[in-house]
Parts: C-alpha cells; structure tokens; sequence
C-alpha cells in the first residue's frame, strides 16, 4: 500500500482552499492533486474536488469525484444533496446549450447599506444623488454624482472596501486592480489609483452633459449626452467620432438616461419618448425598439433576455411576446447591474440595494446552499 502522510497532505488541503475561496480553481486543483499524492486515503480531497470543478462548470468532472467520495461514505447526507443538485445542473446546462432555456424567476432580497452591513461611514448625510452601480469581480462601484464621491463595496464580504473623493462620477468604466477608470458628468475618464487616491486624467470630451457611459471595447467608448439629446461612439482615448444615434421619431424629446451592453449590441432607454431601443454598436444602427412607459434603465440579465427598470421602480423581464411583465417593484432604483446569475438593483439615495436571484425549476428551488455557491466561472475581481 502506498504510504501516507496526512501533515503535508493537509498542508495542500488549506492550499487548495485558499485558492477556491479567492476564485481561483485551477490553482486549487493543483494543490488538491498534490495533497492527494501525499495522502491518498483521505476521502475529503475528493468532495473538495467535485466543490472546484462545480464552479469551473465541469459538471461531469464534479459528479465523477463526489461519487468517488460516496463509494466511501454513502451515508453522508450534505454530498448526496449535492450530486443530486449537480445531476440537475448537468441536464439543465445541455439543454441550455441548445437552446432550451426556461422563464426566468427571482427571488429578491433587500439590503439596507447602514444597518444590515454596517456602513456608518458610507451613509452620509451628503449623499446627494447617485450614478450608475457597476460590478466588477467582487466589488459594486457606486459613484455619488452630486455629491462627488465614489463608494466601493465588497459583494462578498458585504462590507465598504474604500471610498475617493473625485467630482461628479458616473459610472465605472473598467477595474485592473490597481487603477479604476470611470467618467464623469462634464465628460472626463479619468483613473483613480486604489492604494494612493491619485487621479490621472485620461480624455475629456468637450461640452457634454453626460449622463451615462460605458466601454464597447478597450478601444471604444460610448456615451449619452443628454444636453445635446443623442448618442455617440468615440475611439478611446483618442475620442474619434465613430458613430452618433437620435430616434428618427420626436428627436428633441430625446433623453437617453441608460445604457447597458452586450457583446456589440448597445441598450438604451429613452425617458421622455417611452421607449427602449438597442443598437449595433459598431455602426450605430438600430436592431431593436420597444415601448415602455418612462424607462430609466434598460439592460440584459446574464441569460441575454432584456430587462427594464422605470421611474416608479418595476423591473421588468421581456416575455416570449416581447412585451415586459413586471416582476418585482422597488420604489427609488435608480440603475442596476448584473452579478453572476443575480441582478444587482440601487437605490437612487444609495442607501439600499436590492439584489435579484434567478430562481431555475426543479435544481435550484430545494436548495439555498445552491444558489449561494452558484457565481461565474471566471471572476476577474481583485481585492483592494
């Protein structure tokens, strides 16, 4: 029989656990693979297995090393649930792939920023009107237009990570861990150093009032100006016009208040016109129009059907008929995000978040622990 050596093996064992908690599966594997090497008859490295490859959406790789573990312990209660739910996932996934995809469901789960995480610091009395929340990774950047400051908030720990003082912010454009990049009302990305609080300005468009903006690529930058009521795709950072977008219909009544992206695909919602239009974003031509009445947001949910958010607070999903069914209702969001599978909705005070999970038929509805180990893949989060 092979010899054991439980010490090193558990030294792996915490490795390997490191590197799931922090996102990073290959990594664990690696250090699992090693830890068995050291002890081979310890059982537990191979549910710790089936754990890693779940979240690398190897679903065949994960049922494989949990029913190695129930060969050993057939009685343990916790790992048998979970096969059943991977069994599920596993026959949902192929069925996803082609094309088979049920209605979506939530269930929502309000916050309160102050009392329920403990963010005295970032409730303040001069929180005077909120941008738009993005999510990168772990981390919700939540700028304070009004008010001049951005707040970040740690999803997982559920607590303030940093907040920077910089005028009139937006919305978050991009994060490398170091430096976070987002633009501002008057039209200036900008870069702020997370250790240091240093700005670097990157490019300022000229005489815009910019209510909302976001990156098609490392090389493209879109933005609604709503003092001049279109839409325009520049080059970044060298703000080449690309392309500028109005409705052919009541164009002065134009008052772009959201955008969201997809791939090329660019969404936008027009208040004022009551309607929602999506756009290719490499030419600006329009693919897509609905009517809705006073939309303030407009943007896809992680299975790419499209979601509205309006003035009194009802998001909305698009049904097989195209038209938008309220499915919850949150007075005051103001802007939303996605998260994993999740919908991540902001309160425009910014003193509340509403997060939105998607509830799948049969695997998901017996389980909560599922549901809270469900997240993406690839996490391209860092922490601060």
């Amino acid at each position: 029989m092979p010899s054991s050596n439980r010490i090193g093996g558990q030294y792996y064992l915490f490795q390997a656990y490191d590197m799931y908690a922090r996102n990073r599966f290959p990594g664990a594997l690696r250090y699992l693979d090693k830890a068995i090497e050291e002890d081979t008859y310890l059982i537990d490295y191979y549910l710790m297995r089936s754990l890693v490859l779940k979240r690398m959406g190897d679903f065949q790789g994960a049922l494989r090393e949990i029913d190695h573990y129930l060969e050993v312990r057939p009685r343990d209660f916790v790992p048998e649930k979970i096969k059943k739910n991977l069994t599920d996932l596993e026959i949902f996934s192929g069925e996803a792939l082609r094309g088979i995809l049920p209605k979506e469901n939530f269930s929502v789960e309000s916050v309160s920023l102050k009392k329920s995480l403990g963010l005295t610091p970032f409730i303040t009395k001069n929180m005077a009107g909120m941008g738009k929340i993005s999510i990168i990774g772990d981390y919700a950047f939540l700028p304070d237009t009004l008010g001049d400051r951005l707040y970040v908030l740690d999803m997982e720990k559920r607590s303030q990570s940093k907040s920077f003082l910089t005028k009139s912010p937006v919305r978050v454009l991009s994060f490398s861990g170091k430096e976070i990049l987002l633009c501002d009302q008057e039209g200036t990305l900008r870069s702020i150093h997370v250790e240091t609080g240093e700005e670097t300005i990157k490019c300022s468009l000229p005489k815009v009032f910019l209510k909302d903006g976001l990156l098609l690529s490392d090389s493209r930058f879109v933005y609604a100006d709503w003092g001049k009521r279109k839409v325009v795709c520049v080059t970044y950072p060298e703000l080449n016009p690309l392309w500028e977008w109005r409705p052919k219909e009541n164009p002065s009544r134009f008052a772009p208040s959201g955008l969201d992206s997809c791939g090329n695909l660019v969404a936008l919602a027009d208040e004022e016109n009551g309607r929602v239009f999506v756009l290719d974003g490499l030419d600006g031509t329009t693919q897509e129009s609905y009517a809705c009445k006073s939309p303030l947001y407009f943007g896809w949910t992680s299975w790419g059907s499209l979601c509205v958010l309006d003035e009194k607070g009802n998001a909305s999903l698009q049904n097989s008929s195209g038209e938008f069914e309220t499915f919850i209702t949150m007075p005051g969001a103001w802007s939303f995000a996605r998260r994993g599978m999740d919908l991540v909705f902001l309160h425009v005070s910014g003193k509340t978040l509403w997060t939105a999970s998607m509830i799948l038929p049969n695997q998901f509805s017996l389980s909560l622990f599922w549901l809270q180990e469900w997240q993406e893949t690839v996490n391209s989060g860092r922490r601060l």
